[in-house]
């Protein structure tokens, strides 16, 4: 059994045994703080936090396979408010030691409050965040 341990801003990681040999790592392109471990059962999120109606707040983090067998790209989905759009560019196979990218993207277009969840799955497991946030006008 292999753990996957994903880390991230709020500084939350996510464990997870699972049958393959292969673990996922995701490292938020700032600085990580308070490391804290969940259950799979649990999900990561992100708080986008107050944000201006019409503005651009891109969040990335990188994906790692740190395990020592392959991550087969399944699919990707982002549910939710249609203020959020996530790319990314892990298709195909990620070897161990490789990485791909993960951005997610909260563009609101009007005031309130918004949430979605982004899940990257691989064959062998899934990246699933939580990302919410509330647009406010301009002064």
């Amino acid at each position: 059994m292999t753990k996957i341990i994903l880390a991230f801003v709020a500084a939350l990681s996510l464990t997870q045994a699972v049958h393959a040999a292969a673990q996922i790592q995701a490292t938020p392109e700032t600085t990580i703080q308070n490391q804290e471990s969940v259950s799979t059962q649990d999900y990561t999120s992100h708080w986008f936090g107050r944000v201006f109606v019409n503005s651009y707040n891109p969040v990335r983090w990188t994906i790692t396979n740190t395990g020592d067998e392959n991550l087969d790209y399944a699919s990707s989905n982002l549910f939710g408010s249609f203020d959020f759009r996530a790319r990314h560019n892990c298709t195909g196979t990620l070897l161990p030691g490789q990485h791909c990218q993960i951005e997610i993207v909260y563009w609101p277009a009007f005031e309130g409050a918004d949430s979605g969840d982004f899940l990257l799955n691989f064959k062998q497991d899934t990246v699933q965040i939580h990302v919410w946030g509330e647009a406010v006008k301009h002064f």
